[in-house]
């Protein structure tokens, strides 16, 4: 999805779902069958059958809720003025700002290579943001911002718009 006009530019990243929220989600289903299996016999030894169609659907419910949220994360970047917004949405509803970075104070950004690694372990970078489906994208990209305990290093892929937003508000910082 991709929007834009001459004011801001927004994008979002297809997610992937991630092995450990299948496992998790495998979990939780597992826990709710069983949960479901000792409900039924509950209820028939007692001969409570007329509870199952109330407590079955309540069950089920209670299983897409807990489950909604590893079905699937996405990335957003979100560029404003000279501010760069970047979002995790996580099963398609819940919306967490990872950084918000004023794009004039990037102190670098190249391309995720192996030869540019020393360049973003001599910055020092405190945190780490990881805003990427996974490390085997194409046109990734390692922005480094922030001053002294507050150094970050995030990495995330950027499209041609995206490095002309940069390169518009920030020339220095592109390097190659």
């Amino acid at each position: 999805m991709q929007s834009e006009n001459r004011f801001a530019y927004e994008r979002a990243l297809p997610g992937r779902t991630q092995r450990k929220n299948r496992l998790i989600r495998l979990l939780f289903v597992a826990l709710c069958l069983f949960a479901g299996a000792i409900l039924i016999f509950v209820c028939f030894f007692f001969g409570l059958a007329w509870l199952l169609f109330i407590s079955l659907p309540i069950l089920e419910t209670i299983l897409i809720l807990l489950t909604r949220r590893f079905w699937s994360r996405q990335y957003e970047y979100s560029f404003f003025g000279e501010t760069l917004t970047v979002s995790r949405i996580d099963g398609g509803s819940k919306r967490k700002c990872m950084a918000e970075i004023d794009l004039r104070k990037i102190s670098a950004a190249f391309p995720f290579e192996e030869s540019n690694r020393k360049k973003a372990e001599a910055f020092g970078a405190r945190h780490s943001i990881y805003a990427i489906p996974d490390l085997a994208g194409e046109n990734l990209y390692l922005i480094l911002f922030g001053e002294g305990k507050e150094r970050t290093l995030l990495c995330m892929e950027l499209d041609e718009r995206s490095l002309s937003i940069i390169r518009f508000y920030n020339r220095a910082a592109l390097t190659k």
